[in-house]
């Protein structure tokens, strides 16, 4: 694809006035942030001449109107990240058109806005200060563009219309299509979007606990349970006239066997649930959902699922300011009960930037349709005592919570935004406690963090979680120099009475100072060779690596070139791909589908790709 040409309009702020001292400059958008600022120096010559151009700050502006207030509204703006009227560029390999892409530039009256530093400070020359600026830039980006997608997530769930209404079809399109969707694996068919989002249970134990309880079979679910589930399940079996009777009759005995009042809570916008468990968050003054209902008389009445509209009414309540302090202490975690003629579904949700909606059962039948009945009728009960269980759990947890943050702190994620493990075991079976500090992307199923160890040192790590790694191939690689150090792959729970986590595992590696192949721009000499040999020693071992793209090998300061994603390796001729393939990646032959044997010839084949993509 040939290069776009772009003319920007860039400003020195706030030193210069927007009518009078905006200067233009143009450029390919195939260019780097760096081009970009020695372009600006030039254009404000000689005034910048004891100016280093990499010392410029460039801040792209968006959503300012083209009016006589320009001056005025540019002095609103907020520089530290918070603002979603501006993106820092930081990266100065990074190319332009990452941060400029096909929209239309007219419609701006600024572009670029520069800080420009004290004049009388000079420029260090140390390579490695710079680098390490340039990485904190990196992490500062993330951190501040996470915090904007966390309040157009607000913004959107106290703006827009009703539960009720979204969940109907045409709303529920509506909502999963204008930006910032409920993460519930649900797009719109001719939009296709990423509405998949990591696990649950990773963000708080509790649901981890409910999915242990309601698949052991030999949980020991009290008597009277038993009892209360059959009562329930018999006035479920019934057909009503309206919801409203309905309701009347199966609620009071589904709170029998949950041991939980319900409540009706109208929220400041005068919108509600059908019916609420709360609790009382002591430290902050303010109501908890742990449990939020949503009921239908049969299936199709009101022309929405009652599973998707719980899912909005979890939104609509947290986003409500009378719960801001929980919303920014916790990641508001929350069990969702829908309910359609004779059949339940169990959801659980929490909110980080996003609100991530999934599913902990299928609808569960609860009639009474065979005389043998006992089977399901123990089945259910089982499933409804683990939600008491948790909902118990959930109440201690919310009653519980501390403060740790009035308000969003600009350069930092708050504990909410991360999975609750916090240990690992060490190679002496000692606990070594570490602290999340950031996403390495941005992509909504992002499992990969960075993180800091607190014992016995303090050194940067690597966390990600996985449902399948190769454990042995990492270390193979790591033990010539071809990967980081593999610290831990094992289970995600490491204390004691820790939820199983089903078939989650942990990884933890040390962290590499460096960039992946498809960050960037110019590639060591030896680059591919080097891909080469690290293959080779995999597929001497009789491994193949599987996913040999760009952003899977990484080049460190050092220039050195590791592989670093391991989840899909496996045994050349023996193991199969995942079942699930990208299908917007272009595989080699027999990949793409799934399932399919892995083979040797699969990473040849990538490699002469990526070879190609970089010699482009």
């Amino acid at each position: 694809m040939s290069a776009v040409k772009l003319r920007l309009t860039c400003l020195v702020w706030p030193d210069d006035k927007p009518d009078e001292q905006t200067v233009n400059v143009q450029l390919d958008n195939d260019q780097t942030v760096a081009c970009l600022k020695q372009l600006i120096k030039d254009a404000y010559a000689p005034r910048l001449e004891k100016v280093a151009a990499p010392d410029l700050v460039l801040w792209k502006c968006s959503g300012i109107p083209d009016d006589d207030n320009l001056g005025q509204t540019l002095r609103t703006l907020q520089f530290d990240g918070t603002d979603d009227r501006l993106v820092r560029l930081t990266s100065a390999r990074r190319k332009i058109s990452l941060h400029f892409g096909d929209e239309d530039l007219s419609k701006e009256p600024i572009h670029i806005l520069v800080e420009v530093p004290a004049l009388a400070q000079p420029r260090s020359q140390d390579k490695g200060e710079e680098e390490k600026h340039e990485a904190l830039d990196q992490i500062t980006e993330l951190i501040a563009t996470t915090h904007k997608k966390y309040r157009r997530t607000l913004e959107k769930n106290c703006n827009a219309p009703p539960p009720s209404t979204s969940a109907k079809s045409g709303g529920y399109i509506t909502f999963q299509k204008d930006g910032d969707p409920i993460y519930d694996g649900r797009y719109v068919a001719n939009s296709p979007a990423e509405t998949r989002a990591p696990p649950i249970q990773l963000y708080h134990p509790d649901f981890g606990y409910f999915l242990d309880d309601f698949t052991n079979e030999d949980l020991e679910v009290p008597t009277e349970v038993v009892r209360a589930t059959a009562r329930f399940m018999g006035e479920a079996s019934g057909i009503y006239k309206n919801e409203d009777t309905r309701r009347s009759a199966i609620r009071p005995k589904l709170l029998d066997v949950l041991s939980v009042g319900m409540e009706k809570i109208v929220n400041l916008d005068s919108t509600s649930a059908d019916g609420m468990v709360v609790t009382h968050v002591l430290m902050m003054g303010e109501v908890a959902a742990i449990g939020i209902e949503e009921d239908k008389n049969e299936f199709g009445d009101g022309g929405s699922d009652p599973s998707t509209q719980t899912g909005l009414s979890y939104g609509r309540f947290w986003a409500q300011s009378n719960h801001a302090k929980t919303r920014e202490n916790s990641c508001c975690p929350s069990f969702l009960i829908a309910i359609a003629g004779a059949s339940i579904a169990i959801l659980g949700a929490i909110w980080t930037d996003k609100i991530i909606v999934q599913r902990l059962t299928d609808y569960i039948w609860l009639c009474h349709d065979t005389i043998f009945n006992d089977k399901a009728i123990y089945r259910n009960a089982r499933i409804l005592y683990a939600l008491a269980r948790s909902l118990r759990r959930l109440d201690a947890f919310y009653q519980s919570l501390k403060i740790h943050s009035e308000v969003a702190i600009p350069k930092k994620l708050e504990p909410r935004y991360f999975p609750s493990i916090n240990a690992y075991r060490g190679p002496d079976n000692t606990i070594i406690d570490f602290t999340f500090i950031v996403p390495l992307e941005l992509d909504p199923v992002c499992t990969t963090f960075m993180a800091r160890t607190k014992n016995p040192a303090s050194e940067l790590i690597v966390v990600k979680f996985v449902q399948r790694y190769n454990k042995e191939a990492h270390e193979l690689l790591a033990a010539n120099g071809m990967a980081p150090k593999l610290r831990y792959c094992d289970e995600v729970g490491v204390h004691d009475g820790d939820p199983s986590y089903g078939h989650l595992r942990m990884v933890v590696m040390d962290f590499v100072d460096g960039e992946t192949a498809e960050k960037a721009l110019t590639f060591p000499p030896a680059f591919v060779q080097r891909i080469r040999d690290i293959l080779t020693v995999l597929h001497q071992a009789d491994y193949v690596f599987g996913d040999l793209r760009r952003p899977n090998v990484m080049i460190t300061k050092n220039t050195e070139v590791m592989f670093i994603d391991f989840d899909m390796v496996g045994k050349h001729g023996e193991s199969t791909y995942p079942i699930m393939m990208s299908p917007s990646i272009h595989w080699p032959d027999g990949v793409a589908d799934g399932l399919g044997v892995m083979l040797k010839e699969h990473d040849l084949e990538m490699l002469k790709r990526l070879v190609l993509e970089i010699s482009l």
